[in-house]
């Protein structure tokens, strides 16, 4: 008996046995122990099959816009003037509307740079020239836009008045 006391863990002499767990705790840790098994098989599995999904869903939507790029090709081509229709009156864009969308453009695109912190500074970590395509190609398409909005815009609001002013005699 003396040998068992100095065996024993400090203040554990009095401490009571711990219980021993009742059935449904054991059924709830078993369940949990199934549930926990099944859900790391299902993620194993997600695993393995997650790069062909991905690859999959890749090629749909790699097809669905070349599909509306070809609808557009088509519509394109459907809504070209027929023979014997007259021809619309162009009114054509003033200097002043390419200008203005430049510089707007410009603007925008800058704001744009400086809000997603794209690297276009040699002395900035992770520069490189690819951005200055990206800030360029963004500039192209925002002018291009802008100027068409712009031409439709004043077009609107010149329709019925004279191209070039008129003289007072």
């Amino acid at each position: 008996m003396p040998m068992r006391r100095w065996l024993r863990k400090p203040g554990t002499a009095n401490a009571p046995a711990a219980p021993k767990p009742s059935s449904i705790q054991r059924a709830k840790q078993g369940a949990a122990e199934v549930i926990g098994a099944a859900i790391e098989g299902l993620a194993g599995l997600g695993a393995m099959v997650g790069a062909p999904v991905a690859a999959l869903l890749g090629k749909l939507f790699l097809a669905a816009i070349l599909g509306a790029v070809a609808l557009g090709v088509f519509l394109r081509f459907a809504g070209r003037q027929r023979k014997g229709e007259p021809a619309p009156v162009k009114i054509p864009t003033p200097a002043w509307v390419r200008a203005l969308a430049g510089l707007a453009s410009a603007i925008e695109v800058a704001l744009l740079v400086e809000a997603t912190k794209l690297p276009v500074r040699h002395d900035q970590p992770g520069f490189t020239q690819a951005n200055w395509l990206l800030v360029l190609l963004a500039w192209g398409v925002a002018c291009a836009l802008q100027t068409s909005w712009l031409g439709a815009a004043v077009a609107r609001r010149r329709r019925g008045k004279p191209a070039t002013p008129t003289r007072l005699p």
